[in-house]
């Protein structure tokens, strides 16, 4: 068996693995604080953020992590006496936002292929 092959197999067995290895991750539960949960996640993770208000400015950067949130879970910007307006920044190649409703905030995407997707941004 020659080496180009021994390689392609190893990467089709490292493509079939890699998701496996992918974990849910929820907050409040394995984390209490969302910013704590993303700074702990690894690409593929998933970031399963209960209801309830979390308040605070987001940073997602790990490359392919998704933040799932349930629909009775709201985010407050809480500026921390920054003057901004960003609730989340996301720099994580392929990462994923679902689901969130934020209030008194955006997001920031610097990363690429960044999905964000059924989330709703408005004033209180």
């Amino acid at each position: 068996m020659g080496l180009s092959r021994l390689v392609g197999m190893g990467l089709a067995v490292l493509a079939l693995v890699s998701p496996a290895l992918a974990a849910d991750i929820t907050v409040p539960g394995d984390f209490q604080n969302l910013q704590d949960a993303l700074d702990a996640a690894r690409p593929g993770d998933r970031v399963l953020v209960q209801r309830g208000t979390h308040r605070g400015t987001f940073r997602v950067e790990i490359d392919g992590v998704e933040v799932e949130a349930h629909p009775e879970a709201r985010f407050i910007v809480d500026r921390g006496g920054e003057k901004t307006f960003v609730a989340f920044r996301v720099s994580g190649y392929g990462a994923t936002l679902r689901g969130l409703r934020v209030h008194r905030g955006g997001v920031v995407v610097t990363g690429d292929r960044v999905t964000v997707e059924d989330c709703e941004f408005r004033r209180l």
